[in-house]
């Protein structure tokens, strides 16, 4: 779909995980600059010749989808934050032991990182909370 506006400025199809939309020769444009460009096509378009309507509304369409798709982003990484803080909290004071049984040790403190949760142990080494991670109590 593209969306001609004053100028010859164009937009083509907008990015649903980012919120933006993609201008040729420009960066990413937020979907409120979207809905501006949007506005000014209609004030300044020819009126022997509109947009056809339903052009019109699969760009309105597209637009609430990008919006939708934000929204759901959004509340997944706060979904994924809270569990991670409720992971975190739940290893201190138990005994962790890697996959691969090299490193043990009770849990002292723990970090979140974007690869996951690290458990901290006595002696300072950390673990990487992943499939294979031993978790007991002490």
């Amino acid at each position: 779909m593209q969306l001609t506006g004053p100028a010859n400025a164009t937009v083509t199809n907008p990015a649903a995980s980012t919120g933006a939309v993609n201008a040729p020769g420009s960066a990413n444009i937020s979907s409120t600059e979207f809905m501006q460009l949007l506005l000014a096509q209609l004030k300044n378009q020819d009126p022997t010749q509109p947009v056809d309507s339903t052009q019109f509304m699969n760009q309105l369409a597209t637009l609430t989808q990008v919006e939708q798709s934000t929204t759901q982003t959004t509340a997944l990484n706060n979904i994924l934050s809270s569990m991670s803080l409720t992971q975190a909290e739940q290893v201190i004071g138990k005994v962790i032991t890697s996959g691969d049984g090299a490193l043990s040790g009770t849990a002292v403190s723990a970090r979140i990182a974007s690869e996951g949760v690290y458990a901290t142990l006595q002696d300072g080494s950390e673990i990487l909370l992943a499939p294979g991670v031993k978790i007991s109590s002490p």
